[in-house]
């Protein structure tokens, strides 16, 4: 239409030809009511509730001064693909890690957390699953690796089994949801939700994933395909969602168990949101890592320390293990080697004065003050129990290099530390 205005505008002529072409046009709207704004809007676009463009379609030519680029820059989505995409819904993988499975029966169970303060945070033993930021911000952090992760609403964060964790309030409100997958007798107490025992869970390495959907009001979305049941959990409005068992309806904090394919239908007024807790591809592995099914003593974290982020990636063994064979000492018959096998090191450094205690392998390696700065150098030995006058101001390095906190107390701390697979070799 603009571009007949313009030639319409260069003589006489055309000025007659459009006029007479605009009079023919509106003869047959007339004609033909079945097509007029309706079709015109949606020949223009999809989201037919944008204002903008619903003045284009109903008056083309009572503005002429306006400028068809200027339009453009006022609505920058008029891509005909993401208005589409938002009149469903979308998806985000928010957190994701590789989980070993033996094949047995296993429950998907939901609990609400309060992270305490830092100084009162301690350790846990995790289980296989997601931290789902609902309020506040966590910062939580695998205590093998010393990595850490600041969670926001949100957003979530993959814990490998067995792994130790420390994790803390970032301010005020703060709370989370863990949603893990547990034997049926682990079942916590204070679980909100338990699912029905999933026996259709297969055996293997698989990459678990947490998928977070938005659901427009109107949309509806099939499930993702998965291995074993899955469990989809809404945290914001109300969902209706349908299976070969039937339709039933679901608002924010209830959890359904999925064993198949299913639809996720929104028919209220408002926007909603929910997350699908499921095991997604199957990974090539000989088997789980040895520290994975072996609970680590809460407060045991750093000579564990890898070189790869076990906290986010996996919790299966063959890749580690490779790597902690690859540093060992090259020795031409194999004699330092052999002292070294089993042994790793920490040191202690000061962010404060402190006094220090470390007893490796039972004896008293390092007992004295160290003043800000200060460190005991790397003590070597295969089991560790350190005592500080405060934790918060204890800095750990292990023989990997990689430096962390072992707790957060301004007070007195004791801590014990073990080498297992992962520990690098003695620095």
């Amino acid at each position: 239409m603009q571009m007949w205005m313009m030639r319409a505008g260069s003589c006489a002529v055309g000025r007659t030809w459009v006029i007479a072409t605009i009079a023919i046009g509106l003869v047959i709207g007339l004609a033909a009511p079945g097509y007029s704004a309706v079709q015109a809007r949606q020949d223009a676009t999809p989201d037919a509730d944008a204002p903008l463009i619903i003045d284009e379609g109903t008056e083309p030519e009572a503005t002429p001064p306006v400028d068809g680029a200027s339009l453009i820059e006022d609505e920058p989505a008029t891509t005909d693909e993401p208005a589409a995409e938002e009149s469903t819904g979308r998806d985000d993988v928010i957190a994701q890690g590789l989980v070993f499975l033996d094949g047995e029966s296993r429950v998907w169970q939901i609990r609400e957390i309060v992270p305490a303060s830092a100084s009162d945070a301690t350790p846990f033993s995790a289980a296989p699953g997601f931290l789902l930021q609902r309020a506040g911000d966590t910062i939580i952090r695998n205590d093998l690796s010393g990595k850490r992760a600041k969670l926001e609403p949100g957003e979530a964060y993959f814990t490998s089994a067995g792994d130790p964790y420390t994790a803390y309030a970032g301010g005020t409100g703060a709370t989370a949801w863990g949603v893990e997958l547990v034997e049926p007798a682990d079942v916590a107490e204070d679980a909100f939700y338990e699912s029905p025992i999933a026996e259709d869970l297969p055996q293997g390495s698989f990459d678990m994933e947490l998928i977070r959907f938005v659901l427009e009001p109107g949309g509806s979305v099939d499930l993702p395909d998965h291995n074993g049941s899955a469990l989809l959990i809404v945290t914001t409005g109300t969902v209706d969602v349908q299976d070969e068992r039937g339709v039933g309806t679901l608002s924010a904090g209830d959890g359904q168990l999925m064993p198949g394919a299913g639809t996720v239908q929104n028919d209220s007024a408002a926007p909603a949101v929910y997350v699908f807790a499921a095991l997604g591809d199957q990974v090539e592995d000989e088997g789980p890592a040895a520290p994975a099914q072996t609970p680590v003593p809460a407060d045991q974290p750093a000579e564990d320390t890898t070189t790869t982020d076990t906290s986010t990636t996996t919790d299966e063994a063959p890749a580690t293990t490779e790597e902690t064979e690859t540093p060992a000492p090259d020795t031409s018959d194999g004699t330092a080697g052999d002292e070294q096998a089993g042994l790793t090191s920490i040191a202690v450094s000061a962010e404060a004065p402190i006094y220090v205690e470390v007893v490796a392998d039972g004896e008293t390696a390092f007992a004295g003050e160290l003043d800000t700065g200060q460190t005991t150098g790397q003590i070597v030995g295969a089991s560790f129990t350190v005592y500080t006058t405060s934790g918060v101001n204890s800095t750990f390095t292990n023989a990997c290099g990689d430096s962390y906190l072992m707790g957060y107390e301004e007070g007195e701390a004791t801590y014990e530390l073990f080498v297992n697979e992962n520990s690098c070799p003695p620095a």
